[in-house]
């Protein structure tokens, strides 16, 4: 039994394993995509950059969120976005 739970236990890291790394090339891609995307709305730029902030090993992805997040014209959305990223950036500190 205990073989069992064992091979179940590596199967589920070999899976998580593969999907981290299918995540990782995705968010690359996309962010590559990201600055010459035309249409795209600054809020969704926003969220796109939010979104690969925890598996970024760079700071230049809350860069870009910022910068997405400041050119934002509606005060409310702006100050929403400001402050999911800055408890982004906190959590992202805390876990260093």
């Amino acid at each position: 039994m205990d073989d069992n739970n064992q091979d179940n236990q590596n199967q589920q890291n070999d899976i998580a394993d593969k999907l981290s790394s299918i995540k990782v090339r995705t968010l690359n891609e996309l962010l590559s995509l990201l600055p010459n995307l035309e249409g795209l709305s600054k809020e969704r730029q926003f969220e796109i950059y939010l979104s690969a902030l925890p598996t970024a090993n760079d700071t230049s992805i809350a860069e870009h969120a910022l910068e997405s997040a400041m050119a934002i014209e509606d005060k409310t959305k702006k100050a929403e976005c400001l402050s999911e990223l800055v408890d982004e950036i906190d959590y992202k500190l805390a876990t260093l």
